[in-house]
């Protein structure tokens, strides 16, 4: 079989001084095989790169995992947020049980310095426990934490609200607000409030706010005979989702039976339980979370160009079939476009419609011949150019 020979290719920077495209030239080879055989030579343009660009990015957690650092990456400001606390339940009674509403969970914020690839790892607290209809208490809600080689940033869980194990008419205890954190800036989460009863009606206990990034939650607030009203949600910087608290729950004044009501995340305390002869269970708190703020930091296409290698998904094709063309060891950055080219036996180039991006896999390639692939990619603010060797 003779060997193809690729001549070398030499392009002019163009004389602008607005927008200039940049082309550096790389090539490989691939055998196909349809009774005969056929080459593929794959062109790539690729160059240097050095300013910067930034954007930011938020990114909300609400799964327990790990998060890596992005390239571009040396800062990010952690907001981690405790769960919030569940409500008590209540033992069926003959003179009305009101069970104690669940605490906001606190938050914590740090800033923290951190380099691209580190690995963190990230813990959502989930919502404290609903209390049994035996008048068991609330639990706590869970620590939210992320921990890594810059740091640890932790939010501690609001408290359960009380339970009632009698039957002779109580009213359970308030559940309290998070107060404890590991960070910069700890808000601590609202506290919620006792049950309330009489011998006539009933009302669970509100739950605590769920203190936000910007400020502490709010407590929760009640009366005999009136619904509880939650406790406000922490204030957040930007404001509202993800960066605010929950409001806590509130409950229903009664003169039967109402379970608790769940909390919201993140780290909204739930609301109690009321009975009277019939028992009834507490509810959840709302789930914690972890909000990370960074900026990231692109580097934009200019200066000196770096050449890399073509490189093809298949080394032969038999009859027909297509391939995958990519560069490797090429300069990115921002302010870069591309546009791959194709040429058969010789014939001019012509732009492929679609193929736009870094990456493109070629139709089926049937007819037996010589395919000649290029990407041309452009610059909006570099003029400079270098061409790669020929790849074997």
């Amino acid at each position: 079989m003779k060997k193809n020979l690729l001549s070398k290719n030499i392009f002019n920077a163009a004389a602008s001084t607005n927008v200039v495209s940049v082309f550096s030239v790389l090539t490989s080879r691939i055998s196909f095989f349809r009774k005969c055989s056929a080459f593929l030579i794959i062109l790539a343009f690729v160059f240097g790169i050095s300013e910067d660009m930034k954007g930011q990015t938020v990114t909300t957690i609400s799964t327990t995992g790990t998060w890596v650092v992005p390239a571009g990456v040396t800062s990010v400001t952690v907001s981690v947020y405790g769960a919030g606390g569940g409500s008590g339940g209540s033992k069926a009674a003959t003179n009305d049980n009101a069970s104690g509403g669940g605490g906001g969970g606190a938050c914590a914020i740090s800033t923290l310095t951190v380099i691209a690839g580190q690995t963190y790892t990230v813990t959502i607290g989930n919502g404290g426990t609903a209390g049994l209809a035996t008048g068991t208490n609330g639990g706590v809600g869970g620590t939210s934490s992320f921990v890594g080689t810059a740091g640890t940033v932790s939010a501690n869980g609001g408290g359960g609200g009380g339970g009632v194990a009698v039957t002779t008419g109580a009213a359970g205890t308030a559940g309290a607000g998070a107060t404890i954190g590991t960070g910069t800036t700890i808000r601590v989460g609202g506290n919620g409030t006792v049950g309330y009863r009489s011998i006539s009606n009933e009302t669970g206990g509100a739950g605590g706010g769920g203190a936000g990034n910007a400020g502490p939650g709010g407590n929760g607030s009640g009366a005999l005979g009136a619904n509880s009203v939650g406790g406000a949600a922490g204030l957040g910087s930007p404001t509202g989702a993800p960066f605010a608290g929950a409001v806590g729950r509130g409950a229903t004044n009664t003169t039967g039976t109402l379970a608790g009501v769940a909390g919201v995340a993140p780290g909204g305390g739930a609301a109690g339980a009321a009975c009277y002869t019939t028992a009834a269970v507490g509810a959840i708190g709302g789930k914690g979370q972890v909000v990370l703020s960074y900026t990231v930091t692109v580097t934009a296409c200019s200066g000196t160009p770096t050449a890399g290698t073509a490189v093809t998904s298949a080394t032969a094709i038999s009859c027909s079939g297509t391939t995958a063309l990519s560069v490797t060891g090429s300069s990115t950055g921002a302010g870069l476009t591309y546009q791959w080219q194709q040429s058969f036996n010789g014939g001019a180039y012509a732009n492929i419609t679609g193929a736009t991006a870094a990456t493109y896999t070629t139709a089926s390639l049937t007819a037996a011949g010589t395919y000649v692939f290029k990407c041309i990619i452009t610059c909006t603010s570099s003029g400079l150019s270098a061409t790669s060797a020929a790849s074997a």
